[in-house]
């Protein structure tokens, strides 16, 4: 397959028909080598319109679709210097993306094993400057203050607090709420120590364990 036609016609039919105008982002879907970051027996289907399992050790996570990435890239005003926390980003598909765009990219994982994975293949795609962690999503990494915007890739039924703390003031987070068909794609904004949102589109993702709700008790 010639995956630099694939990646072309990706942008082309589904990136930029699903209102993604913004030049760097598509520019960088154009140039990232998406087959790098999926399994080899998926490499086939790499610029498909579909999410895509990785997996790494026991852990196993599913690759948004690039159109969903895309949008979600865009709502959130991914630019040059933004200083991003992406989490549960798998194999490292979308901060091989925003390293692309300019962006100072940390991933979070929650296994060694999958942290392992994104670094091996961030380094086959020349971006082996991104910095991959593994840690407790819901925690995040490097404490207050440190980030312009999250990327949380996956849904979640909370944001958890240690999340917000780690917004710069008027730095963004953005995530699907809600689990199925009933998911939204999320803009919070951080103002004065606190997160206001809006929803922006829907789209359906998984829930990522760390970020369900607590069961309520029940009589």
């Amino acid at each position: 397959m010639e995956f630099a036609a694939a990646r072309r016609i990706m942008v082309g039919n589904q990136i930029r028909t699903y209102d993604v105008t913004q030049q760097a982002i598509l520019s960088a879907f154009e140039t990232v080598p998406r087959e790098l970051f999926v399994m080899p027996e998926q490499r086939v289907v790499a610029y498909g319109d579909l999410p895509l399992t990785v997996t790494a050790g026991q852990t196993a996570r599913v690759l948004l679709p690039p159109l969903v990435l895309a949008r979600m890239m865009q709502a959130a005003g991914l630019k040059a210097g933004d200083k991003v926390l992406l989490v549960g980003g798998g194999t490292g598909y979308a901060a091989a993306i925003a390293a692309s765009i300019g962006a100072e990219p940390t991933l979070i994982e929650d296994s060694e094993a999958m942290a392992g994975a994104a670094r091996k293949a961030l380094a086959a795609a020349g971006a082996e400057h991104v910095k991959v962690v593994a840690g407790d999503f819901a925690h995040g990494h490097e404490g207050a203050g440190s980030y312009s915007l999250i990327f949380v890739e996956g849904a979640v039924e909370s944001v958890p607090e240690a999340l917000a703390a780690q917004l710069v003031d008027e730095g963004r987070l953005i995530c699907v709420i809600g689990k199925g068909r009933s998911g939204r794609v999320t803009l919070y904004v951080k103002h004065d120590g606190k997160l206001s949102g809006k929803a922006v589109f829907d789209a359906a993702a998984p829930v990522l364990a760390e970020f369900r709700r607590e069961p309520g008790f029940v009589f």
